[in-house]
């Protein structure tokens, strides 16, 4: 007899944090790692005020892809 697995029984997806800048390559490398079985988290860092709407191609693109995205406002760290 076969048994189906259940969440509580299903191994856990590995995890990957990426650091997403909202271009191709991270975008890619987000779509390429989900493809291979990893639960993706998206990391953007905004380190200067136009950062903004890079954290916004990255919220597109993570949205797109079904992942979550933290988004941390690092600008005081920078100045």
């Amino acid at each position: 007899m076969r048994t189906i697995p259940t969440e509580a029984t299903r191994p856990a997806r590995p995890k990957a944090m990426l650091g997403m800048s909202g271009g191709v390559d991270s975008s890619v490398a987000s779509f390429l790692l989900q493809q291979s079985g990893y639960d993706v988290i998206g990391l953007h860092l905004v380190t200067h005020d136009a950062g903004w709407a890079a954290a916004e191609d990255a919220r597109i693109v993570s949205g797109k892809l079904g992942h979550e995205l933290v988004v941390l406002d690092v600008r005081a760290m920078f100045r």
